[in-house]
């Protein structure tokens, strides 16, 4: 993960306090970064290729969907 931009509440609103880090059942929205090309789409788009789970050793870290998607050019 890059950056925690908002927690967001209930409604999907953001809140007041941008969280330094995330606690269990909790939402935000963020910024991630992959070291690697990796195929994704918007979840307005396609729903299967929108979502994304990141694990590690076996546990699962976090779950979402794309909203958003930025390209970095070189």
């Amino acid at each position: 993960m890059r950056k925690i931009l908002d927690g967001l509440d209930d409604k999907g609103q953001p809140t007041a306090a941008k969280p330094r880090c995330l606690r269990a059942h909790t939402t935000a929205l963020v910024l991630i970064e992959f070291e690697r090309p990796v195929c994704v789409q918007l979840h307005a788009e396609c729903k299967p290729m929108g979502r994304i789970v990141l694990r590690e050793g076996g546990a699962t870290l976090a779950a979402g969907v794309i909203t958003h998607i930025l390209h970095e050019t070189a």
